[in-house]
């Protein structure tokens, strides 16, 4: 299962001739404005769509966007920090296994590995992304080309 979902977005090759023609400090800001602009849509359905158990999943929702200099692509991420392991487990689901047993003699047994029972999964994250994912490239779309043109 991976851990992450790509979007390429793709048209867009007149934005791309104009933003060659800048100098790259100003169109690697104008990308990353309109990147960040995408992926707030994003982080925030996930935001609102993330389950509350403890509130700790949701509270660690956050966004990231960097850009290549060099090769000029941009990367959006929503993610969950440290939380990731748990987000994973409640999109997907999981086994629950025994936890540490004691044999008759007394010794202990690490993990013995016994499947006590299996917790669905609760997709959160693939929803938010297929409910809002051409808002998130309408909004990327919208910030580039006022960028440019405030150029």
């Amino acid at each position: 299962m991976p851990d992450f979902i790509t979007v390429n977005v793709q048209g867009l090759a007149q934005l791309d001739t104009q933003l060659r023609e800048f100098n790259q400090k100003v169109a690697v800001r104008a990308l990353r404005k309109a990147a960040l602009a995408g992926i707030t849509v994003l982080g925030e359905e996930v935001q609102q769509r993330t389950p509350v158990d403890t509130g700790l999943l949701k509270a660690s929702v956050g966004i990231s966007v960097s850009v290549g200099k060099k090769e000029g692509g941009v990367v959006g991420v929503v993610g969950f920090g440290r939380q990731g392991f748990v987000a994973r487990m409640v999109e997907f689901g999981h086994l629950v296994r025994g936890k540490n047993d004691r044999l008759p003699s007394g010794k202990k047994v690490r993990n013995s590995g016994k499947v006590l029972g299996h917790v669905p999964a609760h997709p959160f994250m693939r929803p938010a992304f297929d409910a809002k994912k051409q808002e998130a490239v309408d909004r990327f779309v919208d910030v580039m080309q006022s960028e440019v043109k405030s150029l």
